[in-house]
């Protein structure tokens, strides 16, 4: 989904927040990387959390950042909490 531009949009804009896109395109191969790093960090006694090790070998490319815009933000904020009423009325079925 953050190949399209349009659904990176959407996402900042219900959500509120900025949407970045690392420029390594294998996520999930990459963040088992990165946390086997920091797992072999710690066990020689680096306590740098693994934020850090994110901070140091994770870039994102800006030119397919998202920000929200306030505009639309807002008008998916009654929505949105609409949906987030009913997924707290169906979530107790869920456990059951």
């Amino acid at each position: 989904m953050s190949n399209s531009a349009a659904w990176r949009q959407l996402v900042a804009d219900v959500f509120g927040l900025p949407v970045d896109v690392p420029v390594q395109a294998e996520g999930a191969a990459f963040g088992a990387a990165l946390q086997a790093l920091w797992a072999i960090g710690r066990s020689q006694g680096d306590a740098a959390p693994i934020s850090e090790v994110t901070a140091q070998h994770v870039s994102v490319d800006p030119a397919l950042s998202a920000r929200p815009d306030s505009g639309r933000s807002a008008a998916y904020a009654s929505a949105y909490s609409r949906f987030l009423r009913h997924l707290e009325a169906v979530t107790p079925l869920q456990r059951g």
